[in-house]
Parts: C-alpha cells; structure tokens; sequence
C-alpha cells in the first residue's frame, strides 16, 4: 500500500506524519483513474488511464498547472474555447508540460498505460 508522507517542522526539528496514499477513484471515460492530494500549499493530481482507455474529452481549468508523463505514452489534443480540437501531440514518459489557465485539452490512449503527474499552488 502506497504512503503520503508528510514532513514539516515542529520545534525546530523536522518531523515526519505517515497516512496512507488517497485512494484511486475512477472518472467517466473508461480506464481512468485519479487521485488527488492536497498538503502543505500543493494540489497534486496523479492520473492513470490503461491501454485502449476511453478518450479524455476536451476540458479545461482555471488554473496553471504544471505536469510530467510519469510513464508510457499517448496524444494530448489542443483545442479552441468551442472545444474543438485544433491540433495535438505525442507526449511520452519524462515529457514535461505547463498548462496556461483555461486551455482547452483532451486525451488519447493507445496502446500501452499513461500515467500523468500534474501540481499546482493549492
């Protein structure tokens, strides 16, 4: 079982608290997990989608947020405020990604598993 450990300092002396990792909930496309944690000023977002996943349609968010392809590959799709697409690229493990406010995007996987790692301020 996956731990969150949370480390801060009490007295002048770091101090770690261990709870258990938030559990997966699964989202309305098929194949797609999230788990969401928010500490020490961080909302952190890790989303696993599995080979053949239902795409992810087009959404966007009011904030900026930053993120990182933790492990295998698929298409982010771009799009216009109507939530059409207008363009996409292949991102695979390592890639990096910054996301402006409000920027429409979608999903797509393939044939092996996706796993995305997103942050922002809390």
């Amino acid at each position: 079982m996956a731990r969150h450990f949370h480390i801060e300092v009490d007295n002048g002396a770091a101090v770690v608290e261990t709870n258990a990792a938030p559990d997966a909930t699964p989202l309305a496309p098929r194949g797609w997990i999230i788990r969401t944690l928010d500490t020490a000023g961080v909302s952190t977002v890790l989303l696993d989608a599995e080979a053949g996943a239902e795409e992810f349609s087009m959404h966007a968010s009011p904030d900026r947020w930053f993120g990182q392809v933790l492990a295998g590959s698929g298409t982010l799709a771009y799009g216009n405020a109507a939530g059409n697409e207008v363009g996409s690229v292949r991102v695979a493990a390592g890639d990096l990604l910054t996301f402006e406010p409000d920027t429409p995007h979608a999903w797509r996987v393939e044939s092996e598993p996706l796993r995305l790692l997103f942050v922002k301020p809390a």
